[in-house]
This record gives structure tokens, C-alpha cells and sequence, in this order.
């Protein structure tokens, strides 16, 4: 069914309809003009989506180094962690700094 088709609508991809007939319904009835004007602002807007798509990912990916290589100092990696106990034992032991500085 042709009008099913032209039903369905994705702005860069439909599955089942041509990339050249991938166009809104509506655009059927306007000026050849339209129709080519339209196509070309169809085109920027996949290109721009994608190019965004891979900002997004090339920002999670560095985002993701950073924070592995942060984690390579937390406590317990990567030699064993004495636990709690020993961090509050090394925390009494240390003595408070006066009020003021002195």
C-alpha cells in the first residue's frame, strides 16, 4: 500500500521507503522547488544529528578514561584495602589543629 508508505515518515531514514521518496506526505502537492529545498534541510538535519551523535560519544569515551584513571586512587586499588578500622585508627592518631591556626 503506496499510501501506508507515504504515511510513514522518519526525518533521515524510514524503513521500507527509498531515500529519495523519504520525504513528508504533504511535500507531494508543493513546487519542485519546495520539494528540493525541503530534501537539502532533511539532508543538513541528518548530518548534523550524526555529527552529534558522535560529539556525544567521543565526550563519554574521554569522560570514561578520566574517570578510570581517577579511580586508580581510590583506596583498595590497586593493592588490598586495610578497611574502615584502620582508616579510623589513623585518624586518632593524627592530632587536631587548634583553633586559630596556632
Amino acid at each position: 500500500s503506496q499510501t501506508a508508505q507515504q504515511a510513514r515518515f522518519g526525518a533521515c531514514e524510514t524503513p521500507g521507503v527509498a531515500a529519495a521518496d523519504n520525504v513528508p506526505s504533504t511535500l507531494a502537492q508543493q513546487p519542485a522547488a519546495v520539494k528540493q529545498q525541503t530534501r537539502a534541510m532533511l539532508d543538513q538535519l541528518c548530518r548534523e544529528s550524526i555529527a552529534g551523535f558522535e560529539r556525544t560519544y567521543q565526550i563519554t569515551f574521554y569522560a570514561s578514561i578520566v574517570a578510570f584513571l581517577l579511580s586508580l586512587f581510590l583506596p583498595g586499588w590497586p593493592g588490598p584495602w586495610a578497611g574502615r578500622a584502620a582508616m579510623q585508627s589513623g585518624a586518632e592518631k593524627r592530632e587536631p589543629m587548634p583553633v586559630g591556626g596556632h
